[in-house]
């Protein structure tokens, strides 16, 4: 009788290492799956719980377009929650984009531009469009 329960307890532990083994195998894919190869950034369950924990003095932002009527855009339906979490636990907002970014549309709206407080953009920028910005009271700054 105690042998018999001494192989069903070996059976049971070699079978409790084999599960724990398989949900960490099941796991890191899981993470991996979230990372992105093209830039390696992390989206997705895990990262939009982390940021849920964090609160920002300031959150830096790209973004794939930005229309002055619209605000905020983005191509991917991936990084879109990320990004707005990331704006909703920080306090100041600052977006660095290019000038081929304005006045363009992308697929889904980020945020409207009255959650911007720093636009960091380049000098090939048009005048009218930072001077748009800055009375809408976003602080431009050009590089």
């Amino acid at each position: 009788m105690r042998t018999r329960y001494s192989i069903i307890n070996m059976l049971v532990n070699i079978g409790g290492q084999f599960l724990t083994m398989l949900l960490s195998f099941i796991g890191r894919m899981v993470f991996i799956r979230c990372l992105s190869a093209a830039y390696l950034g992390v989206n997705g369950l895990f990262t939009e719980e982390m940021i849920r924990q964090l609160h920002a003095d300031m959150a830096f932002l790209s973004v794939d377009a930005i229309d002055l009527s619209s605000g905020l855009m983005s191509f991917s339906m991936e990084e879109m929650p990320t990004k707005r979490m990331m704006i909703q636990s920080a306090r100041r907002i600052v977006v660095l984009c290019d000038h081929s970014k304005f006045e363009s549309l992308a697929f889904v709206n980020i945020c409207p531009l009255s959650s911007v407080d720093i636009v960091i953009t380049g000098k090939e920028t048009p005048p009218a469009i930072l001077e748009q910005l800055k009375e809408q009271g976003i602080t431009v700054l050009t590089a």
